[in-house]
């Protein structure tokens, strides 16, 4: 939490994100964003860890909507967006500090977000999907993780 950030307002959902594959899967941490070093141009990655011996980056989103209700639509658009961010980030992190898989953690506020994620997830074509698991967790009377502080 006392680590340098990229910018943004996503501190507490990467803490927590790291927190929950800690306690869920005995995650390590490896590098966080700022440490994590890429090729010019490239998308970043908000951490990398270890599970189990195997590296997996990891980029931590929130799903939500500033005005109006949250759509399959918008669901669409931030799978692909970040999708592709983690294969170009994937593609550009430095070869000693290399993954192979990464995780897309998404964060929603309600249990019928989670559901137009994988509805959106099952639309994506394979290549998309190549090398990205995606990790949705659903969490409520929590606002201080889907706002800044």
């Amino acid at each position: 939490m006392n680590l340098p950030n990229a910018g943004g307002s996503s501190e507490a959902s990467e803490v927590m994100s790291f927190e929950l594959l800690a306690d869920m899967f005995n995650a390590k941490l490896l590098f966080t964003e700022m440490e994590l070093n890429y090729g010019p141009g490239s998308k970043i990655t908000d951490f990398s860890v270890q599970i189990q011996g195997v590296t997996v980056g990891v980029s931590v989103t929130r799903a939500m909507k500033f005005r109006g209700t949250f759509t399959l639509d918008d669901a669409t658009k931030l799978l692909e967006k970040k999708m592709m961010g983690v294969i170009m980030s994937t593609q550009g992190v430095s070869r000693s500090q290399r993954w192979g898989r990464q995780i897309l953690h998404v964060w929603v506020e309600k249990p019928y977000m989670a559901e137009l994620i994988e509805q959106a997830y099952e639309q994506l074509s394979d290549e998309i999907k190549s090398n990205t698991v995606v990790m949705v967790t659903t969490v409520s009377n929590a606002q201080w993780l889907f706002s800044a502080y």
